[in-house]
C-alpha cells in the first residue's frame, strides 16, 4: 500500500515492513517444520523416517537465508518450502500418518500465505 515502515514503531529496523514479513515467515516456516519433527517423533512409519533431515534442512536454510540473501530470495525461498512441506504432508496423509482434515487446513493455508507472499514481492 505505499508504505515501509509502521506508523507507531517508524523506520527502525523492526519497524520496517519488510523485516516483519521476513521474520514472520521465518516463524511460521520454523514451525511447520517443526511439527514435521513431531511426526517423526510420534510415528515410525518409512516416510517419517526423512522428517528429521527435511524439517532440520528446512529451518537451517531458512534461517540462513534470513541473514545472507535479499527480502524478495527469502520470500522465493520460503515459498519453496511451503510448497515443499505441503508435499511432504500429502505423501503424510497419503501414508495415513496425518488426517485428511488436517491436510486440507494444510492446503488452504498454504494457499494463503503464497498469495500473501506474492503480494509482497510485486
Amino acid at each position: 500500500m505505499g508504505e515501509d515502515t509502521l506508523p507507531i514503531i517508524g523506520p527502525s529496523y523492526l519497524g520496517h515492513i519488510e523485516s516483519i514479513i521476513s521474520f514472520y515467515g521465518l516463524v511460521i516456516v520454523s514451525f511447520m517444520a517443526g511439527t514435521h519433527w513431531g511426526i517423526h517423533i510420534n510415528d515410525s512409519s518409512k516416510i517419517s523416517k526423512i522428517l528429521p533431515i527435511t524439517s532440520n534442512l528446512v529451518a537451517l536454510i531458512a534461517w540462513i537465508s534470513h541473514l545472507v540473501v535479499s527480502f524478495k530470495v527469502f520470500i522465493f525461498v520460503i515459498s519453496v518450502f511451503f510448497v515443499m512441506m505441503l508435499f511432504i504432508d500429502k505423501l503424510l496423509r497419503d501414508k495415513g500418518v496425518i488426517s485428511n482434515e488436517y491436510f486440507k487446513l494444510r492446503f488452504s493455508v498454504t494457499i494463503i500465505v503464497l498469495f500473501s507472499l506474492t503480494l509482497m514481492v510485486i
